[in-house]
């Protein structure tokens, strides 16, 4: 049993695991820390904290609806996730029915480019003045709106027809999705949902042809993206390894952001980020990561002491909460032999975070806009 000692604030958990491949026994901490955007300021560190996610949330039936928030029992990940839920909104001042939204985070651009709804329609042609059923798919010009769901519903994915006997497949790097059919065997007396959101400067290819999903929000553990670093599980698994992970499996399962918001690197605190036209009323909104990280003292039963530090591996912005809220995550694991007997938890800069507190007084944190639903 390892004891975890916490007076910072922080929400935080300690676990056991056992390493993929070797087998070893990992001691793994996880602390998970809730913010306010102050637009113009650091995060501002929010009381009170929301507690520690014990499984992935979904808006609904989680095969059906979009992963808003992932499990924090996870023991390593080897990269940092940067993911965003939220809304695209249309600049007031702009007079076409498509626009770009996106966020920059140290001075990288994730940008979108969002449109109101639209569909896909079959559409006669005509020779002579008669009818050919061959027809073609085209795309009707988008609606007008305000605001787009940045959600995975709303690009390109989804399901699509396989034969004429009703069968269908998923596009598995976004089931969700919307857009995808078959030129043949979609059913021409309908119109079919097109993709509102696109790559910055891309065209929706024509009918039937892949186009790459494109979002911000996280990525569910069984779609492609993920499922693929899962490992082997066969016969000789069953016979040698199991319960354990599989020898092949491999860590990068565990990020949980889209493949272009996946950074190498883990983060340091103080990096700048600007959310771009996902609210109306607020433009451009800038703020940064906090400069002060958790540490942990591990002691063993042996009385050994070790400084371990936490690594930032998860920022996830929510733009739908009220007031808005920023979650980081910071981990590290180490094996657990000889027997860890508690961790220590403490937080460098911890005079930082006050000073950052009262820097905003009576200011008003960023309030979410209409939840995702």
């Amino acid at each position: 049993m390892m004891d975890l000692i916490n007076d910072e604030g922080l929400s935080a958990i300690t676990f056991r695991q056992m390493r993929a491949g070797t087998g070893e026994m990992m001691g793994v901490i996880v602390v998970r820390g809730t913010f306010h955007i102050y637009p113009g300021h650091p995060l501002i560190f929010a009381e009170p904290q929301d507690p520690i996610q014990l499984e992935d949330r979904y808006l609904g039936d989680p095969h059906n609806t979009p992963l808003i928030r992932c499990s924090d029992l996870v023991p390593h990940k080897p990269k940092a996730d940067l993911t965003l839920i939220g809304w695209a909104a249309k600049p007031r001042h702009c007079n076409q029915n498509r626009w770009r939204s996106g966020l920059v985070f140290v001075g990288n651009s994730h940008a979108f480019e969002v449109c109101g709804n639209r569909d896909w329609r079959f559409v006669d042609e005509q020779h002579s003045g008669e009818l050919n059923r061959r027809g073609k798919w085209l795309l009707s010009d988008p609606d007008d709106a305000v605001a787009v769901k940045l959600s995975w519903e709303n690009t390109y994915g989804g399901v699509f027809p396989t034969d004429e006997d009703g069968g269908t497949d998923v596009i598995r790097e976004n089931p969700l999705g919307c857009g995808c059919i078959h030129p043949s065997l979609s059913p021409q007396s309908k119109s079919l949902r097109a993709p509102n959101i696109l790559r910055p400067d891309d065209q929706l290819p024509a009918s039937g042809e892949y186009y790459e999903p494109y979002g911000c929000a996280p990525v569910s553990p069984w779609w492609r993206q993920r499922q693929q670093y899962t490992g082997t599980y066969d016969q000789a698994w069953l016979d040698e390894v199991h319960p354990r992970l599989p020898m092949d499996f491999d860590y990068h399962f565990y990020q949980c952001a889209p493949e272009h918001m996946i950074y190498a690197k883990y983060f340091q605190g103080g990096e700048a980020v600007s959310l771009i036209h996902l609210r109306q009323d607020f433009p451009k909104i800038d703020f940064t990561l906090p400069e002060y990280r958790p540490v942990a003292r591990v002691r063993r039963m042996t009385n050994e002491v070790i400084e371990l530090n936490l690594n930032l591996d998860g920022c996830h912005i929510d733009l739908t909460e009220n007031p808005a809220k920023v979650f980081l995550t910071w981990r590290a694991w180490l094996p657990f032999s000889p027997e860890i007997r508690s961790f220590d938890l403490k937080i460098e800069n911890l005079g930082l975070l006050i000073k950052q507190r009262a820097l905003v007084g009576e200011l008003t944190p960023l309030n979410g806009v209409t939840p995702w639903g």
